[in-house]
């Protein structure tokens, strides 16, 4: 089903996911810092997205896995902005609607791109809680996610914790659920 249809999302490039951010961001307005301004601005962000689906919906449709590490540094980012499994779902019907509002596929290749996305989010949760647990660590700083924990309770904003988190991941070399080692 979605195989008939990838041409034409790969037409419509980045289109299709300015129409899900342009939509995710005016229904849900509290995930907009979660995003890099900069990134959503110059395009960056739309981009990434969109290279990401095809490139898993191009491995999931020729039966192969999607490729090895490819969803680490996204799954990383994830991480250490703390992302839920319930912001998947935000996503995951946000870039339904965004695919229906570009395309007005018929519901079971509608359907077919929900179960591609259930798939791809699934693998993604799992990837991020066992980061998570990884990185249950005692000692604070020791890993990105304790950083940008620690630096939420020292500044109640919450970007501003991140934008914390990310210095110390570029300035002291750590990343989510990795102990001792450079990024």
């Amino acid at each position: 089903m979605m195989r008939a249809t990838l041409p034409a999302v790969a037409e419509l490039g980045t289109k299709l996911t300015k129409t899900f951010y342009d939509r995710m961001f005016r229904e849900h307005p509290e995930l907009l810092d979660t995003f890099n301004v900069r990134n959503q601005a110059g395009g960056a962000q739309p981009k990434a997205l969109f290279n990401s689906i095809a490139v898993s919906a191009t491995a999931v449709l020729e039966g192969k896995p999607i490729p090895d590490g490819f969803l680490e540094p996204i799954n990383q980012k994830h991480c250490a902005l703390h992302v839920t499994p319930a912001q998947y779902g935000v996503v995951g019907a946000n870039l339904l609607a965004a695919i229906e509002d570009c395309l007005s596929p018929p519901k079971d290749v509608l359907n077919a791109w929900g179960d591609f996305y259930g798939v791809l989010a699934k693998a993604c949760i799992e990837r991020e809680e066992a980061i998570y647990k990884q990185a249950s660590c005692p000692l604070p700083l020791e890993c990105i996610c304790c950083a940008y924990a620690f630096a939420s309770l020292l500044n109640p904003l919450a970007r501003v914790g991140r934008i914390f988190a990310r210095w110390l991941a570029r300035n002291a070399g750590f990343q989510a659920g990795v102990k001792g080692e450079g990024v």
